[in-house]
């Protein structure tokens, strides 16, 4: 996940700063990491899956979510 962080992390509270630790940040650079993988409104759940188990390789996981 670092380089991931390097490359997809965004300031999602805009105080020109990225901070994984803040909500606001953390929750904009996830949402950044799966559009980057294909998210996108009215994807089927299997494309969801596939996108989530990018994420994190668990389907426990994925299936929780």
């Amino acid at each position: 996940m670092p380089s991931n962080a390097l490359r997809l992390a965004k300031d999602g509270n805009s105080d020109g700063k990225i901070d994984l630790f803040n909500h606001a940040d953390a929750i904009f650079s996830v949402a950044n990491y799966l559009k980057h993988h294909g998210w996108q409104s009215g994807i089927t759940r299997q494309r969801q899956h596939e996108i989530l188990f990018l994420y994190n390789h668990s389907n426990y996981y994925v299936d929780t979510l």
